[in-house]
């Protein structure tokens, strides 16, 4: 009989920590099916094809152990239908979340490597514990976090992110919430036993948000790296880097008779060496007897005009100043896009991505700035007609603001390096969670050298003299 008491309480014990485990614990994730047909053709060639079908699950399960303390996690699997190919459309990190389309060839996101592209039956994204202390206003997370759509910075990647030690401290302020926040991050190549081949990164940023009204955003970062600090996916070595950029982004959404406008604004500036001359290559480029420097200033103008109930219009200029030009030991680079270094979910079309500021990378050679404009037409009134239909339309052209300069004259066909690309959106969402989608996209471009050692690396992926065609059919369930 006592054993059998011993047996029931022991019993109630457990359901009643495994109740107080369940009711505590918090489940969100996403499902995603994704179908992607593209042609290219460039000049007179014949087009070359590509189509594949893939399926992703994402889970990200948290769990509340006490007021102060909580761990996270995040799951994946992903498979692709058919014969399980590992390339994309125009880019080879069609799982993997990219955030911003990264156009350079100086860093990449830590998570395009082969391994990342393949089927994969359960695989562990994020890992970490958070706690908090002064009522919630002092958070400390550790371990490899899962980070918000903004501010995640441009070493980081995308919402799967790198390991660090990540400090945030709440503090209301001007109707809204301030949030100053400090990253620490350790980056080890593979040689973990070589401190030559670490990098450390410092990170600090202040966030405001008066929710549906003001998001300002402000973050510095430092990176110093060993002698020998090898770049994810680039066979770049960065000989005792030191790399400083900020980022400043502001947003403000206006009330107004007919609806709101929101413009933003945001600017991108980053300086420092990135390369000693020592390296023996730097990405695809051949090996210079120079240092690399950074040299990135660039310019984001846009405004979100929306007529209640009707349409939303989008206007969108970014402008991408031309670095210095190089020397005989002294190389400059313009390696980033705007919000691409803030981590923001954010793309400029389904087959144009961006474009770098230009690269300094050849001995008195002057690269121009260049520019994109983009006009998106969001058609809100076909909502108010079959709840749930949405469609979109786009214009996005492209161009260098002048030619390359070389000492021999301009550089030919130089400033005909354009993109032009139309597309069309249509979505349904079936309920609340899910969403079906379809895109349709042209892109041409124009006649001028696209090579980015010659020219400045003006084009992201994108071929001379080319058209390209692209269709995209997405099933998204978020939960």
């Amino acid at each position: 009989m006592r054993r059998l008491l011993s047996l029931v309480v022991a019993l109630v014990l457990v359901m009643g920590t495994v109740s107080v485990f369940a009711v505590s614990a918090d489940w969100s994730g996403n499902y995603y099916v994704k179908y992607r047909s593209s042609s290219v053709e460039v000049g007179t060639a014949d087009p070359a094809y590509t189509t594949y079908m893939w399926q992703k699950l994402e889970l990200y399960p948290s769990f509340t152990l006490s007021d102060n303390v909580k761990i996270s996690a995040g799951f994946f699997h992903q498979q692709f239908w058919g014969v399980g190919r590992l390339v994309g459309i125009n880019s080879s990190d069609f799982i993997t979340v990219d955030p911003g389309g990264y156009a350079g060839l100086e860093d990449a996101n830590p998570l395009n490597q082969t391994v990342n592209k393949a089927n994969t039956t359960l695989g562990v994204s994020a890992a970490w514990a958070t706690l908090t202390f002064m009522e919630g206003k002092l958070g400390i997370d550790i371990g490899r976090r899962r980070n918000a759509e903004w501010g995640t910075g441009a070493f980081f990647g995308g919402p799967f992110a790198p390991d660090r030690i990540f400090i945030t401290y709440k503090t209301p302020g001007m109707g809204g919430v301030m949030i100053p926040y400090f990253i620490y991050e350790k980056r080890m190549s593979n040689s973990i036993t070589d401190p030559d081949q670490n990098a450390d990164q410092f990170l600090a940023g202040l966030i405001y948000l008066a929710p549906g009204k003001t998001l300002f955003g402000l973050t510095v970062t430092y990176l110093p790296t060993g002698k020998a600090f090898p770049r994810h996916n680039a066979g770049v070595t960065l000989t005792d880097g030191a790399l400083f950029a900020a980022d400043l982004y502001v947003d403000h959404k206006i009330k107004t008779g007919f609806g709101s406008v929101k413009p933003i604004f945001e600017v991108v500036y980053a300086a420092g060496k990135i390369a000693d001359k020592d390296s023996h290559s730097f990405g695809a480029l051949p090996a210079y007897a120079a240092d690399f420097h950074a040299d990135v200033l660039n310019f984001l103008l846009k405004a979100e005009i929306s007529v209640d109930k009707m349409v939303t219009v989008v206007p969108e200029v970014v402008f991408q100043v031309a670095p210095k030009k190089g020397t005989a030991n002294e190389r400059y680079l313009n390696f980033w896009g705007v919000n691409e270094y803030a981590g923001t979910l954010y793309t400029v079309g389904n087959i144009f991505n961006g474009f770098t500021g230009g690269n300094g990378l050849l001995k008195d050679v002057e690269v121009p700035s260049t520019m994109y404009g983009k006009l998106d037409i969001q058609l809100d009134l076909l909502d108010e007609m079959v709840k749930g239909l949405g469609a979109n339309v786009y214009f996005i052209y492209a161009m260098p603001l002048g030619k390359v300069k070389t000492s021999a004259g301009d550089f030919a066909d130089s400033d005909k390096n354009t993109v032009l690309e139309l597309g069309l959106g249509v979505s349904y969402a079936i309920d609340q969670a899910t969403t079906a989608s379809f895109d349709f996209a042209y892109a041409q471009t124009g006649k001028g050298t696209m090579t980015a050692a010659t020219v400045g690396g003006f084009s992201h992926n994108l071929n001379q003299d080319a058209k390209y065609i692209y269709f995209g059919a997405d099933l998204t369930v978020k939960f």
